[in-house]
């Protein structure tokens, strides 16, 4: 998948260029994605609020962006998540 020139194309730039093969992984992840079309790509990316060009902005964004587009409201894994995306995001 190819961003569109936003934050998040200097986002994934940033992770695939970075010595910390965490982060050089979550930017391939992104990028060689396969299975997803360009409108959910495009759904995505203009539905993240991304405020910075940094990887905790996008877990943010990113688990923003489940809860309202996936997710079911009430759905009790929400809160397992949210504490999963946001702690790997802190840890790195």
């Amino acid at each position: 998948m190819n961003p569109a020139p936003t934050l998040l194309q200097k986002l994934m730039t940033d992770l695939v260029a970075s010595a910390d093969p965490l982060h050089v992984a979550y930017g391939h992840n992104y990028l060689f994605e396969e299975r997803v079309t360009a409108a959910r790509q495009e759904g995505y990316e203009s539905g993240l609020d991304l405020p910075a060009a940094d990887l905790k902005s996008w877990m943010d964004g990113h688990v923003d962006y489940l809860y309202r587009e996936i997710c079911r409201a009430g759905s009790g894994a929400r809160d397992f998540q949210s504490a999963q995306f946001r702690g790997s995001a802190e840890q790195s």
